[in-house]
């Protein structure tokens, strides 16, 4: 057996402002990623991947459709003001935090959909978030070499951030 302690700490509002910056890559993790299993190898090397590359974090697609992160799912603010995730199936992760973000974007009566969505929504999104226990709902501002938005956490992210903190606080 082989153990470590990590110290990670929560992200600030201001580096959430800022946003990450995100790699794209293609998601060749086996067939059943919904099952929280010991070894996360293949999350590990796609985000190492990223990490290596010089972003901060990984987001999948798998055949041109996005799956969720390799640590955390996804979101993103279409052109209209809809709110999609990728739906809870074999190839995505349920997540604590992305069950809350679902329950606070409809109590702001937002438009929200647990749908596929392609690569290029993703790039022609108004706004991109990851979420998770550690980060949190945190915008994502770049992609590849893309700026989502105007690269910095926008005017949904702005008013949901709040009632996170609130709940968690």
């Amino acid at each position: 057996m082989f153990a470590f302690v990590l110290n990670n700490p929560f992200p600030s509002r201001e580096e959430k402002e800022k946003g990450l910056k995100a790699k794209l890559i293609e998601d060749i993790r086996w067939l059943r990623c919904d099952i929280k299993t010991t070894s996360l190898l293949g999350n590990i090397l796609l985000n190492d991947d990223a990490v290596t590359s010089g972003y901060q974090t990984t987001i999948l697609s798998r055949n041109g459709v996005i799956t969720e992160g390799s640590t955390a799912n996804v979101f993103v603010v279409t052109p209209d003001g809809t709110i999609k995730t990728p739906p809870l199936n074999q190839l995505c992760l349920p997540g604590v935090t992305r069950y809350i973000t679902l329950e606070l974007i409809n109590q702001l009566n937002w438009s929200v959909a647990e749908s596929e969505f392609s690569e290029n929504e993703l790039f022609g999104a108004q706004e991109v978030w990851i979420t998770s226990t550690t980060k949190e709902i945190f915008p994502v501002t770049q992609i590849n070499d893309k700026i989502i938005g105007k690269g910095v956490g926008g005017v949904y992210w702005q008013k949901i951030e709040p009632l996170y903190q609130n709940l968690i606080s």
